[in-house]
């Protein structure tokens, strides 16, 4: 099954994930504006005074531009959107009152992350959505689920962690919470989880490609489990049958062959004849046919006598 992300290989799968989102079409000004906060609010530095948004997806940043018009009419310079802190990174910056705009759309303690931003006077349903797109947008990242599931959020502050953490919580999703030089990480590794995310922020050519992954993973392990079986029961035949017929070549070394009873001497000529067949094919050459069970007595008697008359 074709990967959803092929034909952009020059992308990661996260940063393709990014650029599908970002060029999503938003209608209601409400979603912008909780797409913007959840943009914007994981900054680097968040306060009335200065907001410096960081992030290595262009998309994103572009999109933060763009939605900075639409909601607050604040049109972004090009000195304020630079693509030179190093090779790779984007960064956005507002000050006075353009950040003062946006840091007023969030309540001030602890868990103020928890819910939607305050300034969303009349939220829709979609609003927590966009606002969880956004934060993606701005410090997520998703593994390529052909390598690992994994998704995670690599937060400014240990509050925001916590808070963001309940928000999951109150959907559904359970991130675990770790650190990473010394930033705040939040992070998923069950693909079920992942896959309910993703669906949320409207992913879904990324949910469509961790299906398909899921999907080609469960085919080869139960190929794999199918092919270890076989080949155990090959090995056992092989061995079985070996084994057989080393009994039935002394049998004939020592002149006892003879004194097995006739029926067994038939099914003893037919094994040492066709050491390579399976137990069906060899139960088959019998006038009239065996059944599997019936040969299998008659090869274990064969066995018994060989052991006990050679001792």
């Amino acid at each position: 099954m074709k990967h959803p992300f092929a034909i952009r290989n020059m992308l990661s799968f996260s940063a393709a994930v990014k650029e599908d989102l970002s060029a999503l079409f938003v209608k209601k000004i409400c979603c912008k504006k909780a797409l913007l906060l959840g943009i914007l609010r994981p900054s680097y530095l968040f306060s009335e005074r200065e907001i410096h948004f960081v992030t290595r997806s262009r998309a994103a940043v572009q999109l933060a531009k763009s939605l900075l018009w639409d909601v607050f009419s604040i049109d972004v310079s090009p000195s304020g959107l630079e693509d030179t802190l190093s090779e790779g990174n984007y960064s956005l910056t507002l000050t006075d009152d353009d950040a003062k705009s946006i840091s007023s759309g969030f309540e001030p303690g602890p868990h103020a992350y928890a819910s939607v931003p305050s300034m969303l006077s009349a939220p829709c349903a979609q609003d927590v959505a966009m606002y969880l797109r956004g934060v993606f947008l701005s410090c997520g990242t998703v593994t390529d689920p052909t390598a690992a599931y994994q998704l995670e959020w690599v937060l400014s502050e240990e509050d925001m962690a916590v808070g963001f953490g309940e928000l999951l919580s109150s959907l559904g999703i359970h991130p675990k919470h770790t650190a990473r030089k010394g930033m705040p990480i939040l992070y998923l590794k069950d693909s079920a989880a992942i896959e309910d995310l993703l669906t949320i922020i409207g992913a879904q050519k990324a949910v469509f490609s961790l299906m398909n992954t899921k999907i080609e993973k469960e085919i080869r392990n139960t190929a794999n489990r199918i092919s270890n079986c076989e080949l155990a029961n090959i090995e056992k035949t092989i061995s079985a049958s070996g084994a057989q017929y080393e009994a039935i070549r002394t049998l004939y070394a020592e002149n006892r062959f003879t004194l097995l009873p006739t029926e067994l001497q038939t099914t003893a000529r037919l094994r040492y004849e066709h050491p390579d067949l399976s137990l069906k094919e060899l139960a088959a050459l019998h006038e009239p046919p065996l059944t599997k069970s019936g040969l299998n007595h008659r090869l274990a008697k064969i066995m018994t006598f060989a052991e006990k008359n050679g001792k």
